[in-house]
């Protein structure tokens, strides 16, 4: 899928999670098994536009819910949701001041900017890095 991507999109440079270049935005997470989230997530009906649940009991009820919670965010209180839908244009960007695990249900691209890239709360598109994220990886 990635060598896809590349050669669909020969002016973007394509990473995947796995390598070294990603390692500034976040980490892979090689110790939760997300096998329940993928099959979970594959029981949603793929909606013609991109569409955001932040808290969904389909994921909330899974045991891997409580190791997220407690062992990746200490105990504090979480939401499990998802974010799902066909989009193919960069119509908006997002900035987390705490982690947040991505856990790919299906592969995905994750375009990335660090923090030091935004002035006067605006960020220069040509500063985002692409990601792709195979199904099955999380990632904080």
């Amino acid at each position: 899928m990635l060598k896809i991507l590349k050669e669909k999109n020969p002016d973007i440079k394509f990473y995947s999670v796995l390598d070294d270049a990603f390692r500034t935005y976040g980490r892979v997470i090689t110790n939760l098994d997300t096998a329940d989230f993928v099959s979970a997530g594959k029981q949603l009906e793929i909606p013609e536009n991109v569409c955001y649940r932040p808290s969904m009991e389909e994921f909330e009820s899974l045991d891997g819910a409580g190791v997220i919670e407690n062992e990746i965010f200490g105990t504090l209180s979480t939401e499990i949701g998802c974010c799902w839908g066909h989009s193919s244009f960069l119509n908006a960007t997002e900035w987390h001041t705490s982690c947040e695990i991505n856990i790919a249900v299906t592969p995905f691209v994750l375009l990335l900017g660090h923090i030091w890239d935004i002035v006067d709360n605006t960020i220069d598109a040509s500063k985002f890095t692409a990601f792709y994220v195979p199904t099955g990886a999380a990632l904080e």
